[in-house]
């Protein structure tokens, strides 16, 4: 069974030209009805054109999981939720754990 959750594993910096990117990446995504989920574990610097992205996508929908703590810290600060203990159930798509 295909799954319907697209894990996006992200790295380095979000800002600029990346940004935009990914927004058009995670919009192809949705427009073929996938879920997206955002792992920024990778991710060691987010400007401001990577928050408001960010801000955009969770309101689309998308999920965001990995960050590290003071990722996560700036992430709040803006309003956008951050799942932890994220993990794949048996039809391939993502649910929290307790």
């Amino acid at each position: 069974m295909k799954s319907h959750v697209a894990v996006l594993n992200l790295e380095g910096r979000i800002d600029g030209e990346w940004a935009e990117v990914l927004q058009d990446e995670c919009l192809a995504l949705f427009l073929r009805g996938r879920r997206v989920v955002l792992d920024l574990s990778g991710v060691d610097f987010i400007g401001r054109s990577g928050i408001h992205a960010l801000i955009c996508l969770v309101w689309a929908g998308a999920g965001i999981v990995g960050c590290t703590p003071l990722i996560a810290d700036v992430l709040a600060h803006e309003g956008i939720e951050v799942t932890r203990n994220l993990q794949p159930s048996d039809d391939g798509n993502f649910s929290k754990s307790n």
